[in-house]
């Protein structure tokens, strides 16, 4: 009787040990195979200028300039972080002018667009 009655408790503290352990490591494999996001970027969320006649102007429409009549300036356009400090290759231009930023970190992006010569 004694024998049974351990017997039972060797395999209940066993099954509980083995739910726990596959548990964690499903937890563990979930995080790994968590997807890359990747989001446009919303037009209130940066500072953005056009070259115009007398310098760069702020451009405060709600879409992204023409991209028949703008260009993105990569050497003008700056990403920082919340302590200041530059942060280079976030930045991805698409076809059709918007913009891409990879970052896991909050940024602040200040974008030019110069005029397109004809």
């Amino acid at each position: 009787m004694k024998n049974k009655k351990m017997m039972v408790a060797i395999l209940l503290v066993v099954g509980l040990v083995s739910l726990i352990l596959i548990g964690k490591s499903y937890s563990a494999f979930a995080e790994v195979d968590k997807p890359v996001e990747n989001n446009k970027v919303l037009r209130n969320e940066f500072a953005m200028y056009v070259q115009g006649v007398n310098g760069y102007e702020e451009y405060t429409e709600k879409s992204f300039p023409n991209k028949d009549m703008y260009s993105y300036n990569d050497t003008r356009s700056y990403c920082v972080d919340i302590n200041n400090q530059e942060i280079e290759d976030l930045v991805t231009v698409n076809d059709d002018n918007t913009i891409t930023i990879q970052s896991d970190k909050t940024v602040y992006c200040t974008f030019y667009f110069d005029l397109k010569t004809q």
